[in-house]
């Protein structure tokens, strides 16, 4: 069903879900690491997204993590 979804244009909803799943928990990852540096924010935050085998794709996010403003 989802192939003839995909063929015909129409939107995959699990799909969607997924993806938005793996994009929660990449930003999710991304604020930890940042956190274990010491930072309070994250700047210039992007998405790479990739398909890295036929019916699999990774979602990274990255950014540069900072501290914008001394605790305290």
């Amino acid at each position: 069903m989802v192939t003839l979804r995909n063929i015909a244009g129409g939107e995959v909803k699990e799909y969607t879900e997924l993806l938005a799943e793996a994009r929660d928990e990449a930003i999710k990852k991304m604020i930890e690491k940042a956190k274990k540096l010491r930072a309070n924010a994250v700047i210039s935050m992007r998405f790479a997204i990739t398909a890295v085998i036929s019916g699999a794709t990774e979602i990274l996010a990255y950014g540069t993590a900072v501290i914008a403003e001394p605790e305290g």
